[in-house]
């Protein structure tokens, strides 16, 4: 019983440290108003989970995302890989990303009609 005990006690700490270890990130890109890729963003460090949440106005009858990355240190646009794929964002959409260190991020827009703007918060885990 007292094994018991100790190793639920431990199981408690090393959980307690995991969780307080991370550190989260937030950021706003500016607002998209045209196809075309934003500018790099580097949250620093390599955040492991992430979550974008794109915010739509106006009604576009057609409104493609996807949003990209690089796990260089330095990265430059022709580094940027597919992190998502297209999403559809004729509406506000959330989408997360796990398991994927990161050091740079980027929005692409491929498609974006009827005057609509997109902008998009996101949130990182590191």
């Amino acid at each position: 019983m007292k094994n018991k005990v100790v190793w639920a006690a431990l199981a408690v700490l090393i959980s307690t440290a995991i969780v307080v270890g991370q550190v989260a990130i937030t950021y706003t890109f500016p607002t998209i108003s045209a196809v075309g890729a934003s500018a790099i963003y580097t949250p620093g460090g390599a955040p492991l989970a992430h979550t974008f949440d794109a915010t739509v106005t106006g009604s576009p009858a057609s409104c493609t995302i996807q949003y990209e990355g690089s796990n260089k240190a330095a990265p430059v646009a022709a580094d940027m890989r597919d992190l998502s794929g297209p999403i559809t964002c004729t509406s506000d959409v959330m989408i997360h990303i796990v398991n994927k260190p990161i050091t740079a991020l980027r929005i692409n827009v491929t498609a974006l009609s009827g005057g609509a703007t997109v902008s998009v918060r996101y949130l990182g885990i590191r």
